[in-house]
């Protein structure tokens, strides 16, 4: 494979007409910017814009889907518990399988689809799975009872979390290196942006099973449209070995008048080293267990599992029933729209601060205002179960979960910008599907627990809980996380190992 990929390289730097010497490197500037001039063969020396943002809108609208999963049971549970209801009724154990299962069902996506992903790409992962998304909809929307319903929730989980990865791995391949980080971070905002839509559907009057017909529909068939507009990922098929697709796919998203050949070349040449099949996964496995590798994979793995215990999900997949707990003076639903919303905003304002504070500040003073607006929620709830008149201050719960939902959305995709710069190159395949599962297990297991948690410690409990093991991720952080910010991979790695970490 690899005399056939040199093979191909030569060929295509001798006969490519429409990808000629360029940079891509080349600045993103203004549009009355110089570079944009045409050079004297008639291309210009920077990528166009919107094709690469109509890849990002395709990967971003399967995001969106992901974060509707997520929110639903948050703003539907009230119908389905409601005891004068003649529709289905879930007890406290179905409640927290009806809220988790989405969670195992997404572990064990992440588990199964690694090696398919590798061969079919992200593009007909996702063209694979979003109708099976639909289908999983449409089947908890006509589900004649509970265990039907519960197994919808399963296979939601299982596409949500193919679907999450490959879109992820699909924008960051497409991009451009200047405007990567804002294409990425728009997918992060668009998921955000399906926990508001799916909130908003709760406050209305449709049902629980109307809202799933409208959730399937809107999450899979504008982007299957989208997708079946768009080529397959440049890098992956340099991977396959693709060559004349993988050029074509260059041109499409940088534009035909674009120079694009170094970056072809750059392309081919970071891939043509690379493994290609099931037997490199295995060995990228076997490397995994290198006491060096070992010690920071868990590391990342306990703060992928440990994050989950920091009562993001929860608020999530429980918003409208905390607030009922609460017995705020506005409407739950309303907050829960309050919540969402202010989830965007933050996740905006993380693109903002990650590259001036640096990766460790940011996540120090994210995780400590996480724990001080827990263990206030949870003082509320103390003192309320105390019989303390909390009436005239009912805002509070919504105030202190404003707060803490706005640096939660700053601190978690910090944290997940650390784990891609720390894992280690020769293992970041096979170390990522391994964390996503751990991620997902962790999700489905504070998911499953908290009704059980609330009922055994009171929510005040559960909440100071949470709080606590927010000051256990800080200590992590302050004491083995380096600081990565403006430093390239290799150099991280190189200092990772001199310092033992």
């Amino acid at each position: 494979m690899r005399t056939t990929l040199a093979k191909q390289l030569n060929e295509s730097s001798q006969c490519n007409m429409a990808c000629e010497s360029s940079s891509s490197d080349a600045e993103i500037q203004q549009p009355n910017d110089t570079n944009k001039q045409p050079n004297t063969d008639g291309k210009v020396n920077q990528p166009a814009i919107w094709p690469q943002v109509a890849g990002t809108a395709a990967g971003a609208m399967a995001q969106l889907g992901v974060g509707i999963v997520g929110g639903f049971s948050g703003v539907m549970l009230p119908q389905l518990t409601d005891v004068d209801s003649q529709d289905l009724f879930l007890d406290e154990h179905q409640v927290a399988l009806f809220s988790s299962l989405v969670f195992l069902g997404s572990a064990v996506g992440c588990l199964v689809w690694t090696l398919p992903m590798v061969w079919l790409g992200q593009r007909w992962s996702m063209l694979i799975h979003l109708p099976v998304f639909l289908a999983a909809w449409l089947t908890l929307a006509f589900a004649p009872s509970v265990w039907i319903l519960q197994t919808s929730r399963f296979f939601l989980g299982v596409s949500a979390g193919v679907i999450e990865a490959a879109s992820y791995s699909y924008v960051t391949e497409l991009a451009h290196s200047r405007v990567r980080g804002r294409l990425v971070g728009t997918a992060d905002t668009v998921r955000q942006l399906g926990v508001l839509i799916v909130y908003s559907l709760g406050s209305t009057s449709l049902s629980w099973r109307h809202a799933a017909l409208v959730c399937g529909c809107v999450t899979t068939v504008p982007v299957c449209i989208g997708l079946l507009l768009l080529p397959n990922s440049p890098r992956w098929l340099a991977t396959r070995g693709r060559l004349d697709e993988c050029r074509k796919s260059l041109s499409f998203f940088r534009g035909a008048q674009y120079d694009c050949a170094s970056e072809m070349e750059a392309v081919v040449s970071q891939t043509k080293e690379e493994d290609r099949d099931e037997a490199a996964f295995l060995q990228q496995v076997q490397r995994m267990s290198e006491p060096r590798t070992l010690r920071i994979i868990a590391l990342l793995a306990f703060l992928m599992f440990s994050v989950q215990f920091t009562g993001n999900i929860v608020v999530i997949s429980y918003v409208v029933p905390i607030f009922n707990a609460a017995k705020v003076n506005i409407s739950s639903y309303m907050s829960a729209i309050v919540i969402a919303s202010v989830r965007i905003v933050g996740t905006v304002f993380s693109l903002m601060v990650v590259d001036r504070v640096g990766r460790r500040p940011a996540l120090v003073i994210a995780f400590l205002l996480c724990s001080g607006s827990l263990f206030l929620l949870g003082t509320f709830f103390y003192l309320q179960k105390g019989g303390v008149d909390m009436e005239n201050v009912s805002w509070f719960p919504v105030l202190t979960m404003v707060v803490y939902t706005f640096v939660t959305c700053v601190g978690h995709p910090v944290l997940n910008l650390v784990r891609g710069e720390l894992l280690p190159t020769a293992v970041r395949n096979a170390a990522n599907s391994f964390l996503f599962f751990i991620f997902f297990f962790g999700m489905f297991l504070v998911s499953h627990s908290y009704p059980a948690t609330a009922s055994a410690l009171g929510e005040e409990g559960a909440f100071w809980v949470y709080g606590g093991v927010c000051l256990v991720i800080v200590a992590v952080v302050v004491f083995s996380i380096p600081e990565t910010r403006g430093k390239v991979l290799e150099h991280i790695e190189q200092e990772r190992q001199e310092t033992k970490i």
